[in-house]
């Protein structure tokens, strides 16, 4: 009779839902899936530039192993070299006439770093996602005052996401001599670094945006928060995942920064099992998934004020929290009966 006990409790733990996701936008955001790719591409004649070629593939080769990019040879005749940036979609973002071995170093190194993307880089493991907001001198107040609302809301709602936030947001504001050092990455994301309107971004995982640049009447509190809570969404959460895990800027992911976010999450995002785990998750997700242009997070709708937002985080706080007690009451239930009836049968024995 015991073992008859033990077999049901073992098939009521395979049957019973878990009560919270297995992994976050968030934390999927760190792993190769859905990662969208650069293409560096120089159109040459190959076979009078041959040195020009050589310099240029054991560049790209270096970086590619460590970022999303690809990389290829276009043979033109009588063609100098020219190296062309295109992002992720195939649209071209720039290119430039590279003639010496210095020049070709110089445009790829330009092209995947920046003094954003170092810090980025470097901050990996402290936090939760980069606000990063480019805007002039006299826009900074008015920036700055959004931002800081937005850290304020979420911090209020941040306890009732489907995981824990133990990391911090960061906040980084560039003036205008720092735009200057960042317009390729600008350019990567179909922005203007010449407009005059303030733009901010919502970075988190391996270089990933949580939705569209923020740019001038767009950028409000009440979008940079629904951005915020969108990556803190379960991964299972019903919506189209590809356009907000697809959208990146070009980055660098070496060894170092693999192993420090592993830490930092606790499992290593690039080890197979997990993976296929994605991979299953997202499969599925993708194959059941709600049509949405604007990667609206399933808490968030478009016509909720800050005060909407946290109301429905709570109520599908208290949803979860509701199924659990289901579960623990028809667990309780089952384990009561289970050992009455051993109780029963071993008193007639």
């Amino acid at each position: 009779m015991m073992r008859w006990i033990v077999i049901l409790l073992v098939v009521y733990g395979f049957m019973t839902p878990a009560t919270g996701c297995r992994y976050t936008i968030r934390e999927i955001g760190y792993s190769e899936l859905i990662l969208g790719q650069y293409k560096l591409a120089m159109e040459v004649d190959t076979a009078v530039y041959t040195d020009q070629v050589k310099q240029f593939v054991n560049l790209a080769y270096v970086f590619a192993m460590d970022a999303n990019i690809e990389y290829e040879i276009k043979y033109q005749e009588q063609k100098s070299p020219v190296i062309i940036y295109q992002n992720y979609d195939g649209l071209e973002i720039d290119r430039q006439e590279v003639m010496s071995l210095s020049e070709i170093k110089t445009a790829l190194e330009n092209f995947m770093n920046s003094p954003l993307r170092c810090f980025i880089g470097d901050k990996v493991g402290e936090s939760f996602a980069f606000i990063v907001c480019f805007s002039a001198k006299k826009d900074q107040s008015h920036v700055k005052s959004i931002v800081d609302e937005a850290l304020v809301q979420f911090s209020r709602i941040s306890d009732h996401l489907d995981k824990e936030v133990r990391e911090v947001l960061v906040p980084i504001f560039i003036n205008e001599e720092g735009i200057k050092k960042e317009v390729l990455l600008l350019k990567s994301l179909g922005v203007d670094a010449n407009s005059h309107d303030p733009v901010c971004l919502v970075v988190y995982g391996r270089g990933r945006l949580a939705g569209p640049p923020m740019i001038g009447e767009v950028l409000t509190t009440k979008e940079m928060l629904k951005q915020l809570v969108t990556i803190g969404t379960d991964c299972e959460c019903g919506i189209d995942l590809n356009p907000i895990l697809k959208t990146t800027i070009p980055f660098i992911w070496n060894e170092q920064r693999r192993q420090t976010v592993a830490v930092m999450l606790g499992f290593d995002v690039d080890h197979p099992m997990v993976l296929s785990e994605m991979a299953m998750i997202l499969s599925k997700t993708n194959s059941n998934k709600i049509n949405t242009s604007a990667n609206i997070s399933p808490v968030l709708e478009l016509n909720n004020d800050l005060d909407s937002i946290k109301d429905n985080v709570k109520i599908k706080d208290s949803v979860n929290e509701g199924k659990s007690i289901l579960w623990m009451i028809a667990f309780s239930v089952l384990l009561i009966i289970g050992v009455g009836l051993f109780l029963f049968y071993r008193g007639r024995q």
